[in-house]
């Protein structure tokens, strides 16, 4: 059994199948900063698409620049072993115009203790 800060996980494993629509480096720098958050917090992880691993899915959505703006949409998913959603972890704010064509590393981070809680219910 894993306690995750607290959670009990019940030798839970986690496979992040798919991180889409993020410009630059996002689909691996996601893919990549939410297993090691994951991870940071007692999760493990499986191989991608492990059959019998919960499956972590993400979709960024990444708004037209205004006034030196953007605007940022990121949903996470979580499944349960049988593909049954088990709920979203989403992630709205107003960013400044281009960092995100780069880094981003940082929205993993503010997203995987929302996802730990999904897989502790």
């Amino acid at each position: 059994m894993s306690i995750v800060r607290g959670l009990v996980t019940s030798n839970v494993k986690v496979s992040v199948v798919w991180v889409a629509g993020a410009p630059g480096d996002g689909a691996t720098a996601l893919t990549t900063a939410i297993e090691q958050e994951l991870v940071s917090r007692g999760v493990e992880l499986s191989g991608r698409d492990t059959v019998g691993a919960y499956r972590v899915q993400a979709l960024v959505l990444l708004g037209q620049a205004r006034n030196g703006k953007q605007s940022l949409h990121v949903e996470w998913t979580l499944a349960d072993p049988s593909g049954k959603k088990l709920g979203n972890v989403e992630q709205y704010n107003d960013v400044p115009e281009g960092p995100l064509d780069g880094v981003w590393g940082i929205v993993a981070r503010h997203a995987a203790p929302g996802i730990v809680t999904l897989i502790s219910r």
